[in-house]
């Protein structure tokens, strides 16, 4: 008596093909999160940037540090080229943040305030990655004292 075996051999490469099939998947959703997760360090990164390139024009200029800001406190600033300098600052950033998002501009905001009673200069940048529902907010804060 003969056992027939047809099929058998068919059987054990679809179900291999199924199982690698499964480990490619895996791997692919590895690489996508690699991805994203180097996009948002690249974004924190620029932030940084962003935010120390300001400090340091402050920190050259402490007594325009009102200058550096969306609203100058009354009295803070009477420097124009401070104004100027802080105007040309936030649109590079604005463009940067916003580029590097794959966002459009109003997904980014880049602030500046002064409180005069604490000499704190605040400066935060907040964007949001193409896809994502989710905020990312930098901020900094730091003595302007002269």
């Amino acid at each position: 008596m003969k056992k027939s075996n047809t099929g058998s051999s068919l059987l054990e490469p679809l179900i291999s093909i199924c199982i690698l099939s499964f480990g490619l998947l895996g791997l692919a959703h590895f690489q996508l999160n690699m991805f994203a997760q180097n996009a948002d360090a690249r974004m924190r990164f620029n932030a940084t940037s962003l935010t120390e390139e300001l400090l340091s024009q402050v920190r050259v200029d402490p007594a325009n540090a009102g200058c550096y800001t969306d609203n100058p406190p009354a009295g803070s600033c009477s420097y124009q080229p401070a104004l100027q300098s802080y105007s040309d600052w936030k649109a590079a950033a604005m463009t940067t943040m916003g580029s590097l998002a794959g966002s459009e501009k109003s997904k980014v905001s880049v602030a500046s305030s002064l409180d005069t009673a604490t000499n704190a200069l605040t400066v935060q940048l907040k964007w949001s990655t193409k896809g994502s529902v989710d905020s990312r907010v930098h901020t900094v804060v730091t003595d302007v004292r002269s």
